[in-house]
């Protein structure tokens, strides 16, 4: 029986290395029963005789009829293991990027020039898929019933609360911020959110052709739909300096800060100074005591400027370097102007107002720079800094929720509005 297991390696092997499809090497000498084997293995690419991965141990059935469930290609490989099929792909170079054992059956297929896509499917109509850039070893994240059209974009529907208008969410693979639109309609309610999408096809960069069934009825409707257009320039935006420290700083929040757990986080970016980098806007709640973060890029550093105004707000003089910050609480008011320059804020001016009923009657008080002044200077003052300039108010609402996924597309949206505010 041993003889003939190990004639049973040595045909599969030599099968494999005449095909080009898979993999060379030699069997070990420990068997495990009459159908499986632990065997070292040199796994070589078609039409490429480099050696990318040496003397890996697996443990493969050697059953005949599961000879075509191994797979070679060019950046990935699939073999049937013990557990279930194990899909492992490769960067370039041939260093191993991705590893992982799915209990069923899977597959691997190029959907375009360079893009693989890697799906399961649990049952008809749920599958899973995700998709790996040969290029740059970039690894999307796993969508569930998506559709793909015009080659590098996706269409999905959330799984959760779907039946409560949830939209069809139109987005490139890798959710660089190349396309991001969400589309609401009145889709008929179905098991799976996505069966009530027929067919979308991209008819040009700033169109697509939607086919879904509409209402309680159940009627089909085929429409041409406006979506963002593509920009190579939001692409290149994110290469800036900026944009990559932004993208690290909200990435490690995004993991690390309660607030984005649960959902109350968001960012915006806006031009406080008078150079030409955004300053990043982190909104944490809305409550009294929640101001507005404030954050610069300066000598290739993200710099804390500090925390500014509250419910959530604040006001800012745009490309003018001004910081307006207003609390109040049972009628006291106190307002804190700010200069932001060379990576700092620093105070230019405060205000303190009291409430009219004071220890001595109804008289306001009035403070500058915590010296009292009488009603006529404190609203010349005021006039000065706040009446006669433009502020421009930042509120929690129109903040981008911060997540774990999607940042990066979140942050190209915010960097293509900002590319839209006129220069100086």
């Amino acid at each position: 029986m041993m003889a003939g297991a190990l004639c049973l390696v040595t045909a599969l092997l030599y099968w494999y290395a005449r095909s080009g499809v898979i993999c060379t090497g030699s069997s070990s000498d420990v068997l495990q029963g009459e159908t499986d084997a632990v065997v070292q293995r040199e796994v070589y690419f078609p039409g490429n005789t480099q050696v990318l991965q040496q003397n890996k141990t697996d443990t493969v059935l050697l059953q005949e009829e599961e000879m075509e469930s191994s797979v070679c290609n060019e950046q990935f490989s699939m073999q049937k293991t013990l557990d279930g099929y194990e899909i492992i792909l490769y960067d370039k170079e041939g260093e191993k990027v991705y590893s992982e054992v799915y209990p069923e059956k899977s597959w691997v297929k190029e959907v375009s020039e360079g893009i693989l896509e890697i799906g399961v499917s649990v049952g008809s109509p749920a599958r899973y898929t995700f998709y790996f850039r040969k290029e740059d070893g970039a690894i999307s994240d796993t969508f569930y019933n998506a559709k793909l059209f015009g080659e590098q974009y996706i269409a999905h529907r959330p799984v959760s609360n779907y039946l409560e208008g949830n939209p069809l969410i139109l987005t490139d693979i890798f959710e660089e911020g190349i396309l991001y639109q969400e589309i609401y309609r009145d889709f008929s309610e179905t098991a799976d959110p996505m069966s009530a999408i027929h067919d979308i096809e991209l008819e040009d960069e700033t169109h697509v052709r939607l086919e879904y069934c509409e209402g309680k009825a159940y009627t089909a409707v085929n429409e041409v739909v406006e979506i963002q257009s593509v920009s190579a320039a939001r692409e290149e935006a994110l290469k800036e300096p900026y944009a990559l420290a932004y993208l690290r700083y909200l990435e490690e929040y995004a993991q690390d800060s309660e607030y984005a757990e649960t959902g109350f986080a968001r960012f915006s970016l806006a031009y406080i100074d008078d150079d030409e980098v955004p300053e990043l806007l982190l909104i944490e709640d809305y409550c009294h005591a929640a101001g507005v973060r404030v954050f610069t890029f300066y000598q290739d550093t993200v710099v804390e400027l500090g925390e500014f105004g509250s419910f959530g707000r604040m006001r800012y003089m745009e490309r003018g370097g001004v910081i307006f910050s207003h609390f109040m609480g049972q009628g006291e008011e106190n307002t804190d102007f700010y200069r932001v320059e060379e990576g700092k804020a620093e105070l230019i001016c405060n205000m303190h107002l009291s409430p009219p009923l004071s220890h001595n009657g109804f008289t306001e008080e009035y403070e500058i720079d915590g010296i009292s002044v009488d009603g006529e200077t404190y609203q010349a003052k005021w006039q000065a800094l706040y009446e006669e300039q433009a502020y421009i108010l930042v509120i929690y609402e129109e903040g981008i929720p911060i997540s774990k996924k999607g940042l990066k597309r979140s942050l190209a949206g915010a960097v293509d509005r900002c590319s839209q505010v006129p220069a100086k």
